[in-house]
Protein backbone atom coordinates (compact mmCIF):
# COMPACT_ATOMS: atom_id res chain seq x y z
CA UNK A 1 0.00 0.00 0.00
CA UNK A 2 2.63 2.15 0.90
CA UNK A 3 4.51 1.52 -2.57
CA UNK A 4 1.39 2.08 -4.24
CA UNK A 5 1.32 5.44 -2.64
CA UNK A 6 4.79 6.37 -3.60
CA UNK A 7 3.83 5.94 -6.73
CA UNK A 8 0.73 8.24 -7.89
CA UNK A 9 2.92 10.42 -5.73
CA UNK A 10 5.76 10.48 -8.58
CA UNK A 11 3.29 10.33 -11.15
CA UNK A 12 1.57 13.50 -10.06
CA UNK A 13 4.42 15.25 -9.69
CA UNK A 14 6.08 14.36 -13.22
CA UNK A 15 2.82 15.14 -14.77
CA UNK A 16 3.61 18.94 -13.73
CA UNK A 17 0.42 19.60 -11.65
CA UNK A 18 2.82 20.29 -8.63
CA UNK A 19 5.54 21.45 -10.45
CA UNK A 20 3.27 24.17 -12.59
CA UNK A 21 4.78 22.62 -15.73
CA UNK A 22 2.27 22.29 -18.60
CA UNK A 23 1.86 19.34 -21.63
CA UNK A 24 2.31 21.06 -25.11
CA UNK A 25 1.10 20.09 -28.42
CA UNK A 26 2.56 17.82 -30.58
CA UNK A 27 2.95 18.97 -33.81
CA UNK A 28 0.86 16.63 -34.96
CA UNK A 29 -2.17 17.92 -32.99
CA UNK A 30 -1.57 21.47 -34.55
CA UNK A 31 -1.04 20.34 -37.74
CA UNK A 32 -4.70 18.70 -37.18
CA UNK A 33 -5.84 21.65 -35.58
CA UNK A 34 -5.27 23.57 -38.32
CA UNK A 35 -6.67 22.03 -40.83
CA UNK A 36 -10.12 21.45 -39.16
CA UNK A 37 -10.12 25.49 -38.73
CA UNK A 38 -8.82 25.25 -42.74
CA UNK A 39 -11.59 23.23 -43.95
CA UNK A 40 -14.49 24.98 -41.52
CA UNK A 41 -13.23 28.36 -43.41
CA UNK A 42 -13.20 26.60 -46.63
CA UNK A 43 -17.42 25.49 -46.06
CA UNK A 44 -18.46 29.28 -44.53
CA UNK A 45 -17.12 32.05 -46.49
CA UNK A 46 -18.83 30.79 -50.01
CA UNK A 47 -21.68 30.38 -47.67
CA UNK A 48 -21.17 33.94 -45.93
CA UNK A 49 -20.78 35.22 -49.51
CA UNK A 50 -23.82 33.68 -50.38
CA UNK A 51 -25.73 35.09 -48.05
CA UNK A 52 -24.51 39.05 -48.68
CA UNK A 53 -25.86 38.72 -52.10
CA UNK A 54 -29.00 37.03 -50.91
CA UNK A 55 -29.43 40.18 -48.62
CA UNK A 56 -28.47 42.39 -51.75
CA UNK A 57 -30.80 40.57 -53.53
CA UNK A 58 -33.66 41.67 -51.18
CA UNK A 59 -32.70 44.60 -51.01
CA UNK A 60 -32.93 45.19 -54.77
CA UNK A 61 -36.24 43.40 -54.80
CA UNK A 62 -37.62 46.36 -52.57
CA UNK A 63 -36.42 48.49 -54.58
CA UNK A 64 -37.41 47.48 -57.72
CA UNK A 65 -41.18 46.83 -55.65
CA UNK A 66 -40.99 50.17 -54.22
CA UNK A 67 -40.60 52.22 -57.81
CA UNK A 68 -43.10 50.01 -59.62
CA UNK A 69 -45.20 51.50 -56.94
CA UNK A 70 -44.26 54.61 -57.78
CA UNK A 71 -45.30 54.01 -61.74
CA UNK A 72 -48.44 53.23 -61.04
CA UNK A 73 -48.77 56.38 -59.09
CA UNK A 74 -47.59 58.33 -61.33
CA UNK A 75 -49.63 57.34 -64.05
CA UNK A 76 -52.98 57.36 -61.67
CA UNK A 77 -51.86 61.14 -61.22
CA UNK A 78 -51.63 61.69 -65.02
CA UNK A 79 -54.68 60.58 -66.71
CA UNK A 80 -52.99 56.91 -66.76
CA UNK A 81 -50.27 58.07 -68.48
CA UNK A 82 -46.80 55.94 -67.94
CA UNK A 83 -43.26 58.17 -67.68
CA UNK A 84 -41.35 57.91 -70.98
CA UNK A 85 -39.07 55.26 -71.55
CA UNK A 86 -36.11 55.75 -74.14
CA UNK A 87 -36.14 51.97 -75.00
CA UNK A 88 -38.58 51.68 -78.57
CA UNK A 89 -40.27 55.00 -77.72
CA UNK A 90 -43.63 54.85 -80.04
CA UNK A 91 -44.86 58.13 -81.96
CA UNK A 92 -47.65 59.72 -79.69
CA UNK A 93 -49.43 61.09 -82.47
CA UNK A 94 -50.31 57.72 -83.70
CA UNK A 95 -48.25 57.32 -87.15
CA UNK A 96 -46.32 54.35 -87.30
CA UNK A 97 -42.09 54.27 -86.29
CA UNK A 98 -40.63 55.70 -83.10
CA UNK A 99 -39.62 59.16 -82.31
CA UNK A 100 -36.15 58.36 -82.94
CA UNK A 101 -34.53 56.08 -85.34
CA UNK A 102 -32.32 53.60 -82.91
CA UNK A 103 -35.03 53.59 -80.18
CA UNK A 104 -34.93 49.84 -80.55
CA UNK A 105 -31.59 49.59 -78.18
CA UNK A 106 -32.13 47.86 -75.00
CA UNK A 107 -29.23 50.30 -73.46
CA UNK A 108 -31.12 53.19 -73.46
CA UNK A 109 -34.02 51.57 -71.34
CA UNK A 110 -31.63 52.44 -68.18
CA UNK A 111 -31.63 56.21 -68.52
CA UNK A 112 -32.80 58.62 -66.72
CA UNK A 113 -31.56 62.36 -67.38
CA UNK A 114 -29.39 63.92 -69.97
CA UNK A 115 -27.02 66.16 -69.26
CA UNK A 116 -26.95 69.89 -70.81
CA UNK A 117 -23.19 70.20 -71.26
CA UNK A 118 -22.97 73.53 -71.79
CA UNK A 119 -24.08 73.67 -68.19
CA UNK A 120 -21.55 75.71 -65.79
CA UNK A 121 -19.46 72.89 -64.08
CA UNK A 122 -20.87 71.43 -60.73
CA UNK A 123 -24.45 72.82 -61.71
CA UNK A 124 -26.76 70.96 -59.30
CA UNK A 125 -29.96 69.39 -60.58
CA UNK A 126 -32.15 70.32 -62.35
CA UNK A 127 -30.31 73.06 -63.79
CA UNK A 128 -27.89 70.85 -65.98
CA UNK A 129 -30.77 68.49 -67.41
CA UNK A 130 -30.77 69.47 -71.03
CA UNK A 131 -34.80 70.85 -72.07
CA UNK A 132 -36.10 69.80 -74.82
CA UNK A 133 -36.30 71.61 -77.83
CA UNK A 134 -38.65 70.60 -80.21
CA UNK A 135 -42.08 68.87 -79.94
CA UNK A 136 -40.99 65.40 -81.67
CA UNK A 137 -43.69 63.51 -83.05
CA UNK A 138 -46.65 64.30 -81.00
CA UNK A 139 -45.18 64.19 -77.33
CA UNK A 140 -46.10 67.65 -75.22
CA UNK A 141 -42.50 67.90 -74.39
CA UNK A 142 -40.96 71.29 -75.35
CA UNK A 143 -39.57 73.24 -72.64
CA UNK A 144 -39.31 70.46 -70.16
CA UNK A 145 -36.43 68.90 -68.97
CA UNK A 146 -35.35 65.02 -70.75
CA UNK A 147 -35.83 62.45 -68.10
CA UNK A 148 -37.10 58.87 -68.41
CA UNK A 149 -38.67 56.03 -66.48
CA UNK A 150 -36.91 56.60 -62.63
CA UNK A 151 -35.70 60.14 -63.32
CA UNK A 152 -39.41 60.84 -63.66
CA UNK A 153 -40.28 59.14 -60.82
CA UNK A 154 -37.48 61.32 -59.09
CA UNK A 155 -38.52 64.58 -60.38
CA UNK A 156 -42.29 64.09 -59.50
CA UNK A 157 -41.24 63.29 -55.88
CA UNK A 158 -43.21 60.27 -56.44
CA UNK A 159 -39.50 58.31 -54.95
CA UNK A 160 -37.41 61.08 -53.50
CA UNK A 161 -34.81 58.33 -52.21
CA UNK A 162 -32.53 57.75 -55.74
CA UNK A 163 -30.26 55.04 -54.08
CA UNK A 164 -33.22 52.38 -54.68
CA UNK A 165 -33.02 53.39 -58.47
CA UNK A 166 -29.57 51.42 -58.10
CA UNK A 167 -28.79 47.63 -57.50
CA UNK A 168 -26.69 47.25 -54.54
CA UNK A 169 -24.47 44.25 -56.13
CA UNK A 170 -23.16 46.59 -58.51
CA UNK A 171 -19.72 46.10 -58.05
CA UNK A 172 -18.13 49.44 -56.94
CA UNK A 173 -14.55 49.04 -58.52
CA UNK A 174 -15.66 48.27 -61.87
CA UNK A 175 -19.09 49.56 -62.78
CA UNK A 176 -19.08 53.22 -61.93
CA UNK A 177 -21.34 54.23 -64.67
CA UNK A 178 -24.23 52.43 -62.41
CA UNK A 179 -23.57 52.94 -59.57
CA UNK A 180 -25.44 56.12 -57.23
CA UNK A 181 -22.22 57.51 -56.20
CA UNK A 182 -21.21 58.22 -59.84
CA UNK A 183 -24.09 61.01 -59.92
CA UNK A 184 -24.66 62.83 -56.14
CA UNK A 185 -20.70 62.85 -55.42
CA UNK A 186 -21.89 65.48 -52.41
CA UNK A 187 -24.94 67.08 -54.29
CA UNK A 188 -28.47 65.75 -54.85
CA UNK A 189 -29.20 63.09 -56.94
CA UNK A 190 -28.85 63.69 -59.93
CA UNK A 191 -25.29 65.18 -60.25
CA UNK A 192 -22.35 65.36 -63.28
CA UNK A 193 -18.93 66.84 -63.60
CA UNK A 194 -20.45 68.49 -66.90
CA UNK A 195 -16.56 69.48 -68.14
CA UNK A 196 -16.26 65.66 -68.72
CA UNK A 197 -19.54 65.19 -70.25
CA UNK A 198 -18.62 63.94 -73.96
CA UNK A 199 -15.32 62.09 -73.46
CA UNK A 200 -17.73 58.91 -73.72
CA UNK A 201 -21.12 58.54 -74.64
CA UNK A 202 -22.82 57.65 -71.55
CA UNK A 203 -20.84 60.42 -69.44
CA UNK A 204 -23.71 62.77 -71.52
CA UNK A 205 -26.24 60.71 -69.45
CA UNK A 206 -27.46 60.07 -66.08
CA UNK A 207 -28.33 56.35 -65.93
CA UNK A 208 -29.52 53.69 -63.28
CA UNK A 209 -28.90 50.18 -63.03
CA UNK A 210 -32.77 48.97 -63.74
CA UNK A 211 -34.46 48.68 -66.87
CA UNK A 212 -37.57 50.27 -67.69
CA UNK A 213 -39.58 48.49 -70.26
CA UNK A 214 -43.00 49.52 -70.23
CA UNK A 215 -44.11 46.72 -72.91
CA UNK A 216 -47.12 47.73 -75.00
CA UNK A 217 -49.79 45.20 -75.76
CA UNK A 218 -50.83 46.54 -79.13
CA UNK A 219 -47.50 48.06 -80.50
CA UNK A 220 -44.57 45.90 -81.75
CA UNK A 221 -42.03 45.82 -84.18
CA UNK A 222 -39.47 43.33 -85.45
CA UNK A 223 -36.39 42.73 -84.11
CA UNK A 224 -33.36 40.71 -85.83
CA UNK A 225 -30.17 39.98 -85.04
CA UNK A 226 -27.56 37.14 -84.76
CA UNK A 227 -30.13 34.81 -86.12
CA UNK A 228 -33.12 35.82 -83.80
CA UNK A 229 -36.25 36.96 -84.90
CA UNK A 230 -38.33 38.64 -82.61
CA UNK A 231 -41.70 41.03 -82.55
CA UNK A 232 -40.99 43.17 -79.67
CA UNK A 233 -43.41 45.17 -77.60
CA UNK A 234 -42.82 49.03 -77.65
CA UNK A 235 -43.04 51.08 -75.00
CA UNK A 236 -46.52 51.65 -73.53
CA UNK A 237 -48.23 55.10 -73.51
CA UNK A 238 -50.77 53.99 -70.51
CA UNK A 239 -50.34 52.29 -67.69
CA UNK A 240 -53.79 50.37 -69.13
CA UNK A 241 -51.19 49.67 -72.38
CA UNK A 242 -49.14 47.27 -70.65
CA UNK A 243 -48.90 44.11 -71.61
CA UNK A 244 -50.30 41.16 -69.26
CA UNK A 245 -47.15 39.04 -68.33
CA UNK A 246 -44.86 41.28 -69.93
CA UNK A 247 -41.51 42.27 -67.91
CA UNK A 248 -41.76 46.18 -66.90
CA UNK A 249 -38.34 46.38 -64.93
CA UNK A 250 -35.21 44.41 -64.84
CA UNK A 251 -31.66 44.39 -63.75
CA UNK A 252 -28.80 45.00 -65.62
CA UNK A 253 -27.49 42.04 -68.20
CA UNK A 254 -24.62 41.79 -70.22
CA UNK A 255 -21.15 40.99 -70.67
CA UNK A 256 -19.60 43.28 -68.06
CA UNK A 257 -22.66 44.11 -66.13
CA UNK A 258 -24.17 41.67 -64.82
CA UNK A 259 -25.98 42.14 -61.47
CA UNK A 260 -26.60 38.88 -59.38
CA UNK A 261 -23.72 36.00 -59.98
CA UNK A 262 -22.28 33.68 -57.27
CA UNK A 263 -19.97 31.46 -58.92
CA UNK A 264 -21.58 29.99 -62.14
CA UNK A 265 -24.85 31.06 -61.44
CA UNK A 266 -25.93 34.30 -62.77
CA UNK A 267 -30.29 35.92 -62.24
CA UNK A 268 -31.63 39.04 -62.18
CA UNK A 269 -34.42 40.37 -60.43
CA UNK A 270 -37.81 41.49 -62.23
CA UNK A 271 -40.41 43.23 -62.15
CA UNK A 272 -44.17 42.46 -64.20
CA UNK A 273 -46.41 44.28 -65.06
CA UNK A 274 -48.75 43.51 -62.27
CA UNK A 275 -46.20 45.03 -60.10
CA UNK A 276 -44.97 41.66 -58.61
CA UNK A 277 -41.16 40.89 -58.30
CA UNK A 278 -39.29 37.66 -58.99
CA UNK A 279 -35.64 36.31 -59.31
CA UNK A 280 -34.64 34.03 -62.03
CA UNK A 281 -31.74 32.12 -62.53
CA UNK A 282 -32.50 29.22 -64.95
CA UNK A 283 -29.78 28.09 -66.86
CA UNK A 284 -31.93 28.05 -70.28
CA UNK A 285 -31.80 31.59 -69.95
CA UNK A 286 -29.00 33.05 -68.78
CA UNK A 287 -26.52 31.06 -70.58
CA UNK A 288 -22.90 31.94 -70.24
CA UNK A 289 -21.70 31.45 -73.77
CA UNK A 290 -24.82 34.13 -74.99
CA UNK A 291 -23.05 36.33 -72.25
CA UNK A 292 -19.69 36.33 -72.83
CA UNK A 293 -19.80 38.11 -76.12
CA UNK A 294 -19.00 41.54 -76.33
CA UNK A 295 -21.73 43.99 -76.21
CA UNK A 296 -24.43 41.39 -76.00
CA UNK A 297 -26.17 44.19 -73.98
CA UNK A 298 -26.24 46.09 -77.94
CA UNK A 299 -28.11 43.13 -79.49
CA UNK A 300 -32.06 43.93 -78.96
CA UNK A 301 -33.18 40.88 -80.36
CA UNK A 302 -31.31 38.81 -77.86
CA UNK A 303 -31.98 41.24 -75.16
CA UNK A 304 -35.85 40.31 -76.32
CA UNK A 305 -35.42 36.65 -76.46
CA UNK A 306 -33.81 36.98 -72.74
CA UNK A 307 -37.27 38.67 -71.47
CA UNK A 308 -39.32 36.24 -73.74
CA UNK A 309 -37.56 33.67 -71.29
CA UNK A 310 -38.52 35.05 -67.98
CA UNK A 311 -41.76 35.75 -69.46
CA UNK A 312 -42.40 32.02 -69.78
CA UNK A 313 -41.44 31.15 -73.32
CA UNK A 314 -37.64 30.15 -73.67
CA UNK A 315 -38.20 28.82 -77.49
CA UNK A 316 -36.32 31.83 -78.39
CA UNK A 317 -33.08 31.25 -76.72
CA UNK A 318 -32.48 28.15 -78.80
CA UNK A 319 -32.49 30.31 -82.15
CA UNK A 320 -30.04 32.03 -80.75
CA UNK A 321 -26.82 31.96 -82.85
CA UNK A 322 -23.65 33.72 -81.86
CA UNK A 323 -20.18 34.31 -83.51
Amino acid sequence: MKKMKLYLKSRYLTSGFLTGRKKGFTLIELLVVISIIALLLSILIPSLAMAKEMAKRVICATNMKGSGVGFFIYASDNDEELPLSMYMMPRKDGQDGMVYPKMDQPFYAFHAFQVDSSAPSGAKYPNYIRPWATNPAGWKLAGTKRMWGYGTLFDAQIVDNPKSFYCPSVPRKTQDRFRYETYSNGHPWPWWDVENAGANGWQENVITSYYYIPQSKTKTLALNSNGVSVDASMAALKATDLKPGSVLSADLMAKYYFAHEIGNRRGINAMFADGSVTYNHQSDIFRHEIFEVENVHYLPAVFRAVLKGMEGDTSYMDMIDLP
